[in-house]
Order: C-alpha cells, then sequence, then structure tokens
C-alpha cells in the first residue's frame, strides 16, 4: 500500500509545541528542583524533564528547518526525524546561529541529549542497552551507564534556541495544517434537590 503523503505542518505550529514543551519542562524543574536530590547528581523527575527538553528541542529545530522550506518529507525523515545533532547541523547549515557559545553550548547539550533519547531512554528503562563491566558489588545489578548534561544546563540551552529561532520563525510562519483539538468532557450528574416543602 503506497505511504500517504504528509501534510505539511506550519513552522509556527512547531514552535508553539517547543514553547508548550519547554514551559512544562521549566515548570516541573522547579518542582523537582524542590524535592531531594536522589543522589549528588541526580534530580527527582530527572527522565520526564530531559524527555521535554529533547522534545521541545525537536520541534523547534524542526519549526527553523520549515520556516526556511526545508521539505517536510525531509524533516521526518528515519535520517533527520527525531535525530537532534542531524536537527541541528542541518538547521546551522542553513544559518541557525543561537549565540556566541552555541558550538559550545547547544553544540554538546544536543549530542549528550541525543545518545539518550536515541533509543527512547528517557521513556523507557532501555533493556537492549549494554550493561558496562561488572563494577558493581556483588549481587547487586549492573546497570547501563549513559552520558547526559546536567539538567541545569539543558534548562539553559533550549530556551535560547526556542529564542534564536523565534525571529526565522516570525518572518515565514508557513501555511502548513496546525492540529485541531477537540476535548470531551464526561456529563455533568444532574444534583437532585428536594421538592419544595419537604
Amino acid at each position: 500500500m503506497p505511504k500517504k503523503p504528509q501534510q505539511p505542518v506550519s513552522a509556527s505550529a512547531f514552535l508553539r509545541m517547543a514553547r508548550d514543551y519547554a514551559d512544562a519542562a521549566n515548570e516541573l524543574f522547579m518542582v523537582a528542583d524542590a524535592r531531594p536530590k536522589i543522589s549528588d547528581h541526580s534530580m527527582a523527575l530527572s527522565s520526564p524533564l530531559y524527555f521535554l527538553y529533547c522534545h521541545a528541542a525537536e520541534s523547534a529545530f524542526k519549526a527553523f528547518l520549515t520556516a526556511h522550506s526545508v521539505p517536510m518529507s525531509e524533516i521526518t525523515s528515519r535520517e533527520i526525524g527525531h535525530n537532534l545533532p542531524k536537527l541541528y547541523e542541518r538547521s546551522r547549515s542553513l544559518g541557525l546561529v543561537i549565540g556566541p557559545d552555541d558550538r559550545f553550548d547547544i553544540g554538546n547539550v544536543v549530542p549528550l541529549l541525543h545518545s539518550e533519547n536515541e533509543k527512547q531512554g528517557f521513556r523507557y528503562s532501555n533493556p537492549g542497552v549494554p550493561p558496562p563491566p561488572p563494577l558493581v558489588p556483588p549481587g547487586s545489578i549492573p546497570l547501563p551507564s549513559v552520558t547526559i548534561p546536567d539538567l541545569s544546563w539543558v534548562r539553559e540551552a533550549i530556551p535560547e534556541l526556542i529564542r534564536a529561532v523565534e525571529p526565522h520563525v516570525r518572518d515565514n510562519p508557513g501555511t502548513g495544517v496546525a492540529k485541531g483539538i477537540f476535548t470531551f468532557s464526561r456529563p455533568v450528574p444532574k444534583t437532585q434537590t428536594k421538592p419544595s416543602g419537604a
């Protein structure tokens, strides 16, 4: 069966999604920061936070690429679709500059995030990742080791990325479709009233 062609999504729709996920991550960051630390280097709720920031970054890059008329088929291809470093490099090739230190900041944050996001590691426990050599106490379960950026660094870098993308989208918001959302709620039960005089 032939694959159904994808409808274009506007750059402004991608940017709105990036802002929503970054805002949600920033709110959750404040909640997590108020909780006790899991360890010296691990914040409570870290996996959901990393996931939200990853999706914010992906959406921001896609907003930029859409604003620069990159075809939807390329943006969502298997090669680029969820690959943060490739989305970043493609955006840089079209002129995305985040700041004077963007090669250090976002240039390092993106591949570090991708190393865990690539195999859905922020969403699942990833049993397919081989464990490190046994350097753990006997009887304990060795866990896979991953290298990710500190959440405080991510929390600074992703909003900078979104701010850098905004003028490009403002200049060319695109004409693609935006998702229509219809929300249904359950019926509210009618309250029984006592008859008057009872």
